[in-house]
């Protein structure tokens, strides 16, 4: 299996991960491999993975891992984004064995950075509801997320390329911003 654009794309909740990952999708013709909504529908047959899901707590890596390499294998050679993945250092080292084992491309990071404030505000403000959207659970996986994103951005190595966007303006200012930076990558032949 070889693919050629595999980006994954991290942030704390509320970042726009979704709607940036889903915009890059669309803009870079790439498969949208979205972990959150694996897990809602694993959820649905794990009443433990549902208890924690509803306690803010983050999947074990196992369960997550085996979730993204069924994907992985489903896809190919598809370019594909991984929304949001890794989250912590075990799926770091998952994704570089996936990459080896799969012959897949260097992944490109894109760590949307945003306030805590305005994160909460938009998970608030949230039209299509969750049932982790209350505030108490959003400021726990806030929280959680942005211990686990700084292990993980400070642990980056050769094998990865990050891209750090500022995520508190617009959507459309963070997509211009986002898509302006891998387009500089394709050109210098760093990706694609």
């Amino acid at each position: 299996m070889s693919s050629k654009l595999i980006i994954t794309i991290l942030g704390e909740p509320g970042s726009g991960k979704g709607t940036q990952a889903e915009r890059i999708a669309k803009n870079f013709n790439v498969a949208h491999i979205e972990t959150g909504g694996l897990i809602r529908k694993f959820i649905q047959t794990d009443p433990q993975a549902k208890a924690r899901y509803m306690q803010g707590k983050l999947q074990p890596n196992a369960i997550v891992a085996e979730l993204v390499e069924k994907e992985i294998v489903k896809l190919k050679n598809k370019r594909f984004i991984l929304d949001p993945f890794p989250l912590n250092l075990e799926q770091i080292d998952f994704l570089s064995l996936m990459v080896k084992k799969y012959q897949l491309s260097k992944p490109v990071i894109i760590y949307l950075k945003v306030d805590k404030k305005i994160a909460l505000k938009r998970i608030l403000a949230r039209t299509d509801k969750r049932k982790d959207d209350s505030l108490d659970i959003a400021v726990k996986r806030i929280d959680q997320y942005s211990k686990n994103l700084k292990k993980i951005i400070s642990s980056i190595d050769c094998h990865f390329y990050i891209i750090r966007i500022n995520g508190n303006p617009s959507r459309l200012k963070v997509e211009q911003e986002i898509t302006k930076k891998l387009l500089k990558m394709i050109r210098e032949n760093k990706i694609y």
